[in-house]
């Protein structure tokens, strides 16, 4: 107020949108009503009951709201067409399956011992599954632990000194796992399994060694079946949050956070090439601050499905190109959660009037979700199509405030 005053307005007073949005509907009345006022905004879904004459004050007799409106219809649209490109649903085994890979890491051990005819001790197998991880600080550490617990009789003659050659070479430098996995490190480190010693069995050849986690688990029916299957459940997804922070454009931007850019380049660094290309573009998409031509894409498609049966949608998200058809069906089965709770809020605000649908004479439809067929069709279906009123859905709480100040203009 004091703003307003300050520019020059003598007189400021706040009226509600729904009660602005019934004086511009109240210009098609003749007698009169009770009215429903629908309003679809952007977060918000509100429903306002009112006795409303012409020319005169409304009397508000209920009010309700839902949070789902055109956001939450653009998210369902976010996580089907364009979430599943930038890595959703992807499965990699990362830090919190420590216990499948050593896991692996054994059977993985064992059958390449059996490859060369030689034997693992016990505890040289215990521990090459347990502790030969990035955990360790570096490689010297690690080969001054496995050459005191190396028996050279049971894993053959070249074990010990290639130990200790690696302990030379590398004392203080290298990160355990830049050379724990071998000649093939990061290729190797990205899988997030990798943690069989390439080192000490340098006449493996590498395609005999995992390269993904759809690798690994082919790998290991093969050879490990029981322990294929308890990977196969066990193999983590992408973080669900990563596509939640990307289904909600105001928090889209949060993913710029250190932590969360982090948590992506982690996941993407422990992940087969498929997903790590796709998580390679939500890395992008991030970074570049491209969440408003996303969202531009989306909105358009949605907009398009008010009027087509079908249309396409496109997203250019290098390394990714997104192109897919799709159609209205398909998006009103993916909303049809979010109109149940639009349709629910449509009672409860009926129930606070006091009255059953048949009392309403009419319902005047605003905002830019009211547009969206599915939204129409509810309405239509609880109320009668000949009482629901669309039109003027992004101008009618403005035209009905300049409205409600002509009528509160003193008569000259």
């Amino acid at each position: 107020r004091q703003a307003l005053r300050r520019v020059g307005f003598d007189e400021v007073e706040f009226v509600y949108e729904p009660v602005a949005a019934a004086y511009h509907y109240a210009q098609e009345l003749e007698r009169s009503s009770t009215v429903m006022i629908a309003d679809f905004g952007g977060g918000t879904s509100d429903f306002t009951v009112l006795r409303i004459a012409p020319r005169a004050a409304a009397r508000v007799l209920a009010t309700d709201g839902v949070d789902v409106a055109g956001d939450r219809f653009d998210a369902r649209l976010v996580r089907e067409l364009v979430a599943p490109a930038l890595g959703r649903g992807g499965r990699t085994l990362g830090p919190e399956a420590d216990a499948v890979a050593r896991a692996v890491n054994a059977a993985y051990l064992s059958h390449m011992a059996e490859r060369l005819g030689v034997r693992f001790d016990e505890k040289l197998l215990d521990f090459l599954s347990r502790h030969l991880t990035p955990n360790l600080d570096t490689l010297a550490e690690a080969a001054r632990r496995l050459a005191n617990l190396v028996d050279g009789k049971a894993v053959g003659t070249d074990a010990r000194p290639t130990l200790r050659l690696l302990e030379r070479r590398h004392e203080g430098q290298a990160p355990v796992y830049d050379v724990a996995y071998g000649p093939h490190g990061r290729d190797a480190a990205h899988i997030g399994i990798g943690k069989a010693l390439t080192e000490i069995a340098p006449h493996v050849h590498p395609a005999s060694r995992p390269s993904s986690v759809a690798d690994i688990l082919a790998w290991l029916r093969a050879n490990a079946p029981d322990l294929a299957r308890e990977v196969d459940v066990r193999a983590s997804p992408v973080p669900s949050w990563i596509f939640g922070k990307l289904e909600a454009w105001h928090e889209l931007s949060m993913l710029r956070d250190s932590n969360a850019s982090e948590v992506i380049k982690s996941v993407q660094a422990r992940s087969d090439e498929p997903l790590a290309e796709s998580l390679e573009a939500l890395r992008r998409l991030v970074e570049e601050e491209r969440g408003f031509d996303l969202y531009q894409a989306v909105s358009g498609a949605k907009e398009r499905l008010s009027s087509l049966d079908e249309t396409e949608f496109v997203f250019d998200c290098p390394p990714t190109m997104i192109r897919t058809r799709v159609t209205r069906a398909d998006f009103e089965r993916w909303i049809a959660r979010e109109l149940g709770e639009i349709d629910a809020c449509a009672a409860r605000v009926l129930d606070a009037a006091g009255l059953a649908a048949n009392a309403i004479d009419v319902v005047f439809m605003t905002g830019g979700t009211s547009m969206v067929p599915a939204v129409r069709h509810l309405f239509e279906r609880r109320f009668g199509s000949d009482k629901v009123r669309f039109g003027g859905e992004f101008v009618s709480v403005a035209r009905g405030l300049a409205l409600y100040a002509r009528h509160k203009e003193p008569t000259p």
